[in-house]
């Protein structure tokens, strides 16, 4: 989150193709923490409420912090859509905290955490979560980063317009989130995988890639047109289906 402007631009591809969260994800989340509609709720880069809004059901007041602009105007609009009328979307860093935010129950990073200062976060986060809280950092996997066949097809097409997928800079942190929870205030952490299956159609493929933040559209620029079809016809050649399956591993870490 200290990098102000990666996510530039992408709000609306964001809120419209990043998928969400499963079920079980919620529920295992408002069980541990006993979320029964009081207590505060922080979830830092939160993108376009992909965790907020879920999550604001549970709780008494949820705030969405995320450096991006349009971001939080998509995640208001979806918040609206949702009735969600209790979250509260601040523009901010992680770099930012404490701030004058107040306290939580629980705090929530997803897909975000590799992106901040993870020990000054967590130093700044053990003044801000009440006893009995904890911080919940919750990962999957990229859909470009190859793993099944049509995944290498994507991989390649991207490798021919804009050449080898540059590595996430900050997001691309030596020790394990888990070990640095482990140096922290939030010392005792439980991890849980959910394992499952997303299904992808070529254009959410597209608007998904769209969506990250390396700065695709800008990169393409004119050559746009002829990236999505040569998307496509690898996409199909790979599966003529043209309903293409992902296998997913949510690691949720969990700390109190």
């Amino acid at each position: 989150m200290s990098n102000g402007g990666l996510f530039a631009g992408t709000g609306v591809f964001y809120a419209r193709f990043r998928p969400g969260y499963p079920k079980v994800f919620f529920d295992d989340l408002v069980r541990r923490f006993g979320l029964d509609g009081s207590g505060r709720l922080l979830d830092l880069g939160c993108g376009t409420g992909q965790l907020a809004i879920p999550l604001a059901g549970h709780v008494a007041e949820a705030v969405g912090v995320d450096p991006e602009p349009d971001m939080l105007a998509e995640a208001a609009r979806q918040a609206l859509a949702s009735e969600a009328g209790n979250v509260t979307w601040v523009r901010g860093s992680s770099a930012d905290l404490p701030g004058t935010l107040g306290r939580f129950r629980l705090v929530t990073m997803g897909r975000s955490f590799h992106w901040m200062d993870r020990e000054q976060v967590l130093g700044a986060l053990a003044g801000m979560v009440e006893d009995g809280g904890g911080v919940v950092i919750a990962n999957d996997g990229c859909l470009a980063r190859a793993v099944v066949p049509w995944q290498h097809a994507i991989e390649e097409v991207q490798h021919r317009f804009i050449g080898p997928l540059p590595q996430a800079g900050a997001g691309t942190q030596a020790r394990p989130h888990g070990a640095v929870l482990a140096d922290s205030a939030f010392r005792d952490v439980t991890r849980v995988v959910h394992e499952f299956e997303r299904s992808w159609t070529t254009d959410r493929i597209i608007g998904y890639l769209y969506s990250t933040s390396l700065p695709l559209r800008r990169l393409l620029g004119d050559r746009r047109p002829a990236f999505e079809q040569e998307i496509t016809d690898a996409l199909l050649a790979a599966d003529p289906s043209g309903c293409f399956v992902e296998p997913v591993a949510l690691e949720v870490l969990i700390a109190r």
